[in-house]
């Protein structure tokens, strides 16, 4: 109502709502009764923001004064959020279009080697991921006989299926709350979109190249649009391609399967497609080296998805609808394989015993050493679907909940009110247990495609806290959203990663109160005092240590980070792998140095990470003092029985021989001596 400019022109310029019960004494309130304008007294507005962008306001009013209530407020924003994605799609069918690509063809192997980087056997169809020539061959393969009735009804059907997905969504990962496929459906429906099609049909086009030159031309404008967020509805567009050509060619022929027969080779996979494939249960995934972070790998464990990564390019030749076996043990992915292989891969399957008895006697009671040191053993969260598998294996809390994933999985930052939505359900659910919330992580390997600039190096570069610093509002968000959805949690943790500086630390501490105040104010119940801590990753933490244990209130080692920065070599590059070592003898002094101050100053300190789960280094950590670890819901199990094997006083002495190494040799003899203890696998089973 922009009669209302002033009121509402406001929301829109601060980007924050406004609720007024007396708009009239407003002074930015501006009356045009020359229009007929009523005069009405109670007015609420929220903007709509999208990637920190307002592209519109979202307002309500009535006549009578004191009418809204915070309430109202409340379940504004929630709308306004789910408005601002559907409003950016709308805004994206304005421009629309598709690259060629060419890919030189080559002979593909019997047998690929690769390596299994999430556990778990496959066997079923291939697909290709998201590829052009994907795309291009399916076209090709539309017959000259189908009709523009053939391409509706397979545009319904296609409809039809997305908001089956959108379905999913909602019930299986609360992270994907804003409606992630409104801008395929609005493609699917759009007018212009479809009289394009039929124009050519027309002109003597069949329906398959009519297709093939309207996706160009939608593609060319978008990818020419100077917002990066038009730019990437080629992706959305690129999707619906796939899923209309697919159910154009299902009334001719042999559909490429699609959903739990698929194998999917990916040349490139992000957080946001690994999510949104998984809800189709597909049988595996193999994407080509390079084209999978560390963080996919872990959200891949988390789905239960089997992955196995190649550096052999030839696999991106395999045609759709080729037989895989994918094992998960080897890392061989066998194409078109053997009648005879096949089925003693099925045979292996079925007579894999179940060892779900013996799990359920070590989770029963807390973890403890052999002379009965209890050791708090909780778990790392990256989807609220892991919710059911933590309760089963009794974890002691959660030790760590990576709040970057519901931003990796999206198209733009969620907003206070979707953040909420998803952290209310992780507090509900624990809500007599430590729950522990990282703020956002991104940076690195965990780019945003709707944020994230390209960095020359982006390990060194905008990660964590210096994220959240850089975008205060953003962070704040994050933080009430944290608060409101703890108000009644026993004990909340609110932890920050990539600290480096006491100084940056006593900021957040300071955006943290600041936050509480401002809800306070509000009204809104809200945590009043989250313990506040620091994740160690940098060896800047080392020299500073005694400082930082004065100032937080707990403190949680991040062993990967740690370790590729106190030895300068990249955990994600292949080049350099031979020199992330984790027993490198600083690396162990350095651990032993922080948990060390941590314990004298009685602060509670926990570590994450591979080294939280990797069999080897356990007696060490046990020996240094740790006792509080965060892991993987489905290594606890494991972990548990691993620790009762565990004499706390010989891994003193144990740690303390280590201590003793100044060479990497050194430190592998001295670990070597435990090895026997432990079983031929270096990992705790994940």
């Amino acid at each position: 109502c922009w009669v209302c400019l002033g009121v509402f022109g406001a929301a829109f310029e601060r980007r924050s709502p406004i609720l007024d019960n007396h708009a009239s004494a407003n002074p930015l309130y501006e009356r045009i009764p020359s229009i007929g304008e009523e005069p009405y007294d109670s007015f609420l507005a929220v903007p709509l923001v999208l990637a920190g962008e307002a592209i519109g306001v979202i307002a309500v009013q009535r006549q009578e004064r004191d009418h809204f209530l915070r309430s109202d407020l409340t379940a504004l924003k929630v709308v306004a959020s789910q408005l601002a994605g559907s409003v950016d799609s709308v805004r994206a069918l304005s421009v629309l279009s598709a690259p060629k690509r060419t890919v030189k063809s080559q002979s593909v192997p019997k047998v690929i080697h690769g390596l299994a980087v999430s556990g778990g056997t496959a066997l079923g169809c291939s697909r290709r991921h998201r590829s052009s020539e994907s795309i291009a061959e399916l076209l090709s393969t539309v017959p000259g006989t189908t009709t523009l009735k053939d391409f509706d009804d397979a545009r319904q059907r296609t409809a039809n299926q997305i908001e089956h997905l959108q379905s999913l969504v909602v019930s299986r990962l609360p992270e994907a709350v804003s409606l992630i496929f409104s801008a395929h459906l609005m493609i699917l429906k759009d007018q212009v979109f479809r009289s394009l099609i039929a124009r050519c049909v027309q002109d003597g086009d069949t329906v398959g190249a009519a297709l093939a030159s309207t996706l160009e031309q939608f593609q060319e404008t978008l990818l020419a649009s100077s917002s990066a967020l038009i730019r990437e509805k080629v992706q959305d567009l690129e999707d619906v391609a796939v899923r209309l050509t697919r159910n154009l060619l299902t009334s001719e022929q042999s559909p490429v399967k699609a959903g739990a027969s698929d194998v999917v080779i990916a040349r490139e996979i992000l957080p946001s497609e690994l999510v949104l494939m998984s809800l189709e249960n597909p049988a595996g995934l193999i994407p080509v080296e390079g084209a999978v972070t560390s963080h996919v790998s872990i959200l891949a464990r988390s789905l239960g998805l089997p992955v196995i990564i190649t550096e052999d390019q030839s696999v991106l030749e395999v045609k759709d609808n080729t037989k895989i076996l994918m094992d998960g043990y080897t890392g061989n992915i066998y194409v078109s394989p053997e009648p005879q292989l096949v089925a003693k891969f099925e045979e292996q399957l079925v007579s894999v015993p179940s060892n779900s008895g013996q799990e359920t006697d070590i989770i029963a009671g807390p973890a403890a050493t052999s002379d009965g040191e209890v050791i708090k053993v909780r778990a790392n969260v990256n989807l609220l679907s892991e919710i059911p598998r933590i309760r089963q294996v009794r974890a002691d809390g959660i030790g760590l909940y990576r709040t970057e994933f519901p931003f990796m999985i999206r198209n733009s930052f969620p907003d206070e009110e979707s953040q909420y939505l998803v952290y209310s359900k992780l507090v509900d659910a624990f809500s007599d247990s430590v729950v522990t919330f990282r703020t956002v992580d991104v940076g690195g390997d965990k780019t945003l495609r709707y944020s994230t600039s390209a960095e020359a190096n982006p390990e060194l570069g905008l990660r964590g806290i210096r994220f959240s610093l850089r975008h205060r509002s953003l962070f704040s968000q994050q933080l009430k959203a944290i608060l409101r959805a703890g108000a009644t949690c026993p004990e909340l943790r609110i932890m920050f990663p990539m600290v480096s500086s006491v100084d940056q630390f006593l900021t957040a501490v300071e955006i943290t109160e600041c936050a509480i105040r401002e809800l306070n104010h509000d009204g809104i119940p809200a945590h009043p005092s989250p313990q506040l801590g620091i994740m160690l990753e940098v060896p800047a933490v080392v020299g500073t240590i005694n400082e930082m244990a004065e100032q937080a209130d707990f403190l949680s080692i991040g062993s990967n980070d740690f370790v590729q920065y106190m030895l300068a070599a990249d955990r994600g590059n292949e080049g350099v792998k031979e020199h992330y070592q984790p027993h490198h003898p600083a690396v162990m002094r350095a651990l032993a140095q922080v948990v060390g101050v941590a314990n004298s100053m009685s602060v509670p300190i926990s570590i994450c990470g591979e080294m939280a789960q990797k069999a080897l280094y356990l007696p060490f950590m046990v020996g240094i003092g740790i006792r509080d670890f965060s892991v993987a819901p489905s290594v606890r199990p494991e972990l548990c029985r691993r620790l009762q094997a565990i004499d706390a006083s010989r891994a003193t002495e144990h740690a303390a021989e280590i201590l003793r190494q100044a060479t990497l040799k050194g430190v592998q003899d001295v670990l070597d001596e435990w090895r026997n203890g432990f079983s031929t696998s270096e990992y705790i089973s994940n």
